[in-house]
């Protein structure tokens, strides 16, 4: 990747962290657009998918701790924490969208929150009715 080089010359700039970021995101979502069975193939997809937004998950992590005032960087973490959807972060995503909408008012970030705070309740209802 670019990004890999602009870091090796400049270990502490921001952006191109989150562009690393968002780059791993956009590899992670095709990979995940791949895994819709459970054949062999398709779980390993999943993982990578999963790998991928680890890693760009800590590549916003570093922005953030570089650059605390980025409002990109939390609103990417909290979306790539949205697409890590077997990790279920809902606390994550909302203080990620919630760091990122502090001095500003986003209607997307705020449709964000808002649509974090019902998956989570999804969740919570689809628990208590599972069969045990």
């Amino acid at each position: 990747m670019i990004t890999d080089k602009i870091l090796e010359l400049n270990p502490d700039f921001a952006r191109a962290y989150d562009a690393r970021g968002k780059a791993k995101t956009e590899l992670g979502k095709s990979k995940a657009k791949l895994a819709l069975g459970e054949s062999k193939a398709e779980l390993r997809n999943l993982k990578q998918a999963q790998k991928l937004y680890q890693e760009a998950i800590e590549n916003h992590d570093k922005a953030i701790e570089l650059n605390p005032e980025r409002v990109l960087s939390y609103s990417s973490r909290g979306f790539t924490k949205s697409l890590r959807a077997v990790i279920r972060d809902y606390n994550g995503m909302i203080e990620d969208y919630q760091s990122a909408i502090q001095d500003f008012t986003v209607p997307t970030l705020l449709n964000q929150i808002g649509l974090t705070q019902i998956w989570q309740k999804m969740d919570i209802l689809i628990e208590k009715i599972k069969p045990r």
